[in-house]
């Protein structure tokens, strides 16, 4: 028995009690979305009703989990932005969704040139 506690047996079982630790811990708190925004590049922006101004983009969610999600998207960035057309998703198990989103803000909202913009 006492063979069993010696230094480097109390080392080796303490850095796999610390993986095993570590794995358990990514497992339980990991983020079931993944989801990737790009702008549609044919077009630099286009004018809309009222004048305002619309740019186009693809959002494609992956779901992870084993489970169907519905996700709300919102955004953010510039005084009265908003997204023009669907606002949720409803995603499959284990399964992507790519939809298209407009966002629609008022033509002097913004600053000339590239404005930062949050999903």
């Amino acid at each position: 028995m006492l063979h069993l506690l010696r230094p480097r047996t109390l080392l080796y079982s303490a850095i796999l009690l610390a993986i095993i630790a570590v794995t358990v811990w990514s497992l339980a708190t990991r983020i079931p979305l993944k989801v990737d925004i790009l702008r549609d590049r044919s077009t630099l922006y286009r004018e809309a009703d009222e004048g305002r101004i619309e740019n186009a983009y693809t959002c494609a969610s992956l779901n992870t989990d084993e489970a169907p999600h519905r996700y709300a998207i919102s955004i953010a960035g510039i005084e009265g932005i908003a997204i023009v057309g669907e606002r949720m998703v409803d995603v499959p198990a284990i399964s992507t969704r790519t939809i298209l989103l407009s966002a629609s803000v008022e033509d002097a909202a913004g600053h000339k040139g590239a404005n930062p913009v949050f999903f």
